[in-house]
């Protein structure tokens, strides 16, 4: 009994760790434009994101194409909004503790703090701040990625809210490949 009482135990606790993980993002993800909302400034017409992600890890590496900016407007449309999804990698750690870095912009070193981490539903939220003067005064601009997987794991939202001077809301979708 003794014996059965110290299995029964272990088993409900590394059942409990493992549900705690939440699903595991790993994989190529394709996006989905049919079935995205994106931000009315988008250009975006393919993306590909890989994800590794074991534990806390959380590295993301994204291809991406735009097509070209609106003629006699090099710097209109963008990424989705301000600072949203680029390409490139990305490397994380879902601790929930505010990571210090800068960024090189047009308007200097810009101060970044990120802060990546799980939910209780599973889901992956990066929230990105970036705080900087610009001609107009001092900008605040907040990044709020959430990753959720469907049920079976073959679909990925990712919905973004940029917090910044021109607020926006996009969601996309992306298949597994």
């Amino acid at each position: 009994m003794k014996h059965f009482l110290i299995s029964l135990t272990a088993v409900l606790v590394l059942g409990v760790s493992a549900s705690a993980q939440g699903p595991d993002f790993s994989g190529k993800w394709v996006l989905d434009l049919s079935q995205s909302n994106l931000d009315a400034r988008s250009r975006i017409e393919s993306m590909t994101v890989t994800i590794e992600h074991k534990d806390q890890s959380f590295v993301r590496n994204t291809e991406r194409k735009d097509a070209p900016a609106p003629e006699g407007r090099p710097g209109m449309g963008g990424r989705g909004g301000a600072f949203a999804v680029g390409a490139g990698r990305e490397e994380y750690t879902l601790d929930g503790k505010g990571k210090k870095s800068s960024m090189e912009s047009p308007l200097g070193l810009i101060p970044v703090v990120t802060v990546a981490k799980r939910g209780k539903d599973g889901s992956v939220t990066i929230e990105t701040s970036r705080s900087f003067s610009s001609p107009m005064g001092e900008v605040t601009v907040t990044i709020v990625e959430k990753m959720s997987l469907s049920a079976d794991g073959s679909t990925m939202r990712l919905v973004i809210d940029n917090r910044g001077p021109r607020p926006s809301v996009s969601e996309m979708v992306f298949k597994k490949s």
